[in-house]
């Protein structure tokens, strides 16, 4: 009965989906996206986002319901949902209205709103061999300072096995569900001209289909003009690999470029591809003690383990990143570690989260911070509209995130986090400028907050209700506490 009452809720809803890919903003259907991977169902790299639904139509139209465990049935059927309803319809309309009391501080992947206020229509069309969205947001008070804007608007052409892309739709790259260090969802999405694979399938040659299925994106991304450094470019490259169903390996690769009054030749970017060192002291010649590495590089990899103890299900992730490389190997490295497990009821996924990005600024057990997501040149450094590209903790930082990912018996979605932090640890900003230097705290901080988010449909819509509660202690002011309520209402027709 379960399961019919889920298919019945299914088939009525008014839910319009037209898109090649899975967006970076449903959370739950990554979730249930991870579930049927970490069981072997779904057998390409599942963590990079969009991801193509290309990537795994193959895997999911293999499975035959009565075959699957009882305990996956569901998230089977909210993912063949998803897919039957984007290769159903050519083109889908969205009206998002979201408000709250207080701008959305630190974000995860999916996280329902980030202005006080914002209004989004959007209008999106699938054919044949391309893909296009118009999506247009009328924000309030926003962080930037751009009240209309056209985030995730794209337009793609598909061509054999590759998706060129000119747009903004939002990204993450990485295994975390609370941060990742090179490339989420926690500033506003980039403008850039992409390439993605689109079907993950394995090389068949037997040199190299050992690493399994892959899937690769390339980008250039143009950065906004209110920066120390105006209009500079940032190129920034993902692969994955699946050598075995546990086991899925990411590499990441970003590098900050040209801009005003800086070179934008086609030497200048080979220079940094190619890892060529110039002088930190600008000198045309000098000791190869002061090399460095063209723009603002930063490199890394993830990892992603899932296994069962007792057939019970787990997984572990980890990730790196680090920046200005010696010898071809990042230095300065950030860390992000976590366990997840949706052993628990209706499948409810735990997850327990380590993010660390206090990076001494030589490596080693250097103690000078200030360094990470920071650039002598771009002094604005790793960020976009005053919000860092990578982790939302932003530099010099330590925390733990505990969350919850689940349903109700009724199919109502929630999820619920709890984060301790150490922000901005030396309590020492790079710059007393607004737009340089740490975003989330400009002294140091420790924050403890909680957070707890539900998710119906009504009136043909999805209903999300949000609060959440944060208690600061500080050095040197008095401790805050803080109270956010949140709302928004999205309808898909």
């Amino acid at each position: 009965m379960k399961y019919l009452a889920l298919t019945a809720l299914l088939l009525s809803s008014n839910t319009a989906v037209a898109s090649i890919w899975v967006d970076a903003t449903n959370l739950h259907l990554r979730h249930h996206i991870q579930r049927l991977s970490d069981a072997n169902i779904i057998k390409s790299p599942v963590t990079t986002y969009p991801l193509m639904w290309d990537a795994i139509n193959e895997d999911i139209n293999q499975v035959k319901l009565d075959n699957l465990p009882k305990e996956l049935r569901n998230s089977y059927m909210q993912v063949m949902h998803y897919y039957k309803k984007s290769k159903a319809n050519k083109f889908a309309n969205q009206l998002k209205l979201s408000a709250a009391n207080n701008p959305k501080r630190l974000h995860g992947f999916g996280d329902s709103y980030r202005e006080k206020a914002k209004l989004t229509l959007s209008r999106e069309t699938v054919g044949d061999f391309w893909a296009f969205k118009v999506s247009s947001q009328l924000r309030h008070a926003p962080e930037g300072g751009q009240e209309f804007t056209f985030d995730d608007s794209y337009a793609a052409i598909i061509y054999e096995n590759w998706i060129l892309k000119v747009g903004a739709p939002p990204q993450w790259w990485g295994p975390g569900w609370g941060s990742s260090l090179l490339m989420t969802n926690n500033a506003r999405p980039l403008p850039a001209l992409s390439l993605t694979r689109s079907n993950n399938e394995a090389f068949d040659t037997p040199l190299l289909s050992w690493i399994g299925r892959w899937s690769f994106t390339a980008q250039m991304a143009k950065l906004e003009s209110n920066r120390t450094v105006p209009d500079a470019l940032l190129w920034s490259t993902r692969a994955t690999i699946r050598p075995f169903d546990s086991l899925e390996i990411g590499a990441n690769w970003s590098i900050q470029w040209g801009g005003q009054g800086q070179s934008n030749s086609l030497s200048n970017f080979w220079n940094a591809l190619s890892s060529s060192p110039q002088c930190a002291n600008g000198a045309a010649e000098c000791d190869s003690a002061l090399h460095t590495k063209y723009g603002n590089q930063l490199a890394g990899i993830d990892l992603r383990w899932h296994n069962t103890i007792l057939d019970v299900p787990f997984a572990f992730y980890a990730q790196t990143v680090g920046e200005d490389a010696v010898n071809y190997r990042p230095v300065d490295k950030a860390y992000v570690y976590g366990l997840d497990s949706s052993a628990f009821f209706n499948g409810t996924r735990l997850y327990l989260e380590y993010t660390d990005t206090q990076v001494g600024c030589a490596g080693g057990s250097s103690t000078a911070l200030n360094c990470y997501y920071e650039h002598g040149t771009y002094k604005t450094g790793y960020r976009y509209h005053k919000r860092s590209i990578g982790s939302t903790f932003d530099n010099d930082a330590k925390a733990w995130s505990l969350g919850a990912i689940g349903e109700t018996d009724e199919h109502h979605q929630w999820h619920a986090k709890l984060t301790i932090a150490k922000l901005n640890s030396d309590n020492v900003d790079r710059s007393p400028l607004p737009e340089i230097g740490n975003q989330v705290s400009e002294v140091f901080e420790e924050l403890k907050q909680i957070e707890f988010e539900y998710k119906m449909p009504i009136k043909k819509g999805l209903l999300t209700l949000g609060v959440q509660g944060e208690y600061s202690t500080f050095l040197t002011q008095d401790n805050q506490t803080e109270f956010t309520v949140y709302s928004s209402w999205d309808l898909r027709y």
